[in-house]
């Protein structure tokens, strides 16, 4: 999880920067199964995406 938030917060940042807008974000990771990394990374992908279509 830590690899693939690192891998796309550079853009996340920018475009909430574009908004100007600040945000704070803390991310906590519980399942009962473990993911595989594509299925991680793609979940955060349209989580960060879903953020950013609310805050603009």
């Amino acid at each position: 999880m830590r690899e693939s938030i690192r891998l796309q917060k550079p853009d996340f940042y920018t475009t909430i920067s574009d908004m100007d807008k600040t945000v704070i974000l803390l991310l906590n990771y519980q399942a009962k199964e473990i993911k595989t990394h594509t299925e991680i990374h793609q979940a955060i992908e349209n989580l960060l995406a879903k953020l950013c279509e609310k805050i603009n």
